[in-house]
């Protein structure tokens, strides 16, 4: 399992078989578009993909963190 972590109570869940590399394009492109401003991602998956990479690289961007267990 994966959280990455943001400053407020917004919270989105994804599966490991929903966190495609679309989807992860999607995040990318509502949080540059503050749609899912601060939000946190928490991903449960056993194995992180090239688009989490991408996920997390955005949410140290913005300030957060990501956890990984």
């Amino acid at each position: 399992q994966a959280a990455v972590r943001l400053p407020n109570l917004q919270m989105l869940n994804l599966s490991g078989s929903e966190l495609t590399a679309d989807v992860a394009e999607k995040l990318v492109m509502l949080w540059s578009e503050n749609e899912i401003n601060k939000a946190t991602l928490n991903i449960s998956t056993n194995n992180l993909s090239d688009a989490f990479g991408g996920i997390r690289e955005l949410a140290e961007d913005l300030g957060g963190r990501v956890d990984v267990g």
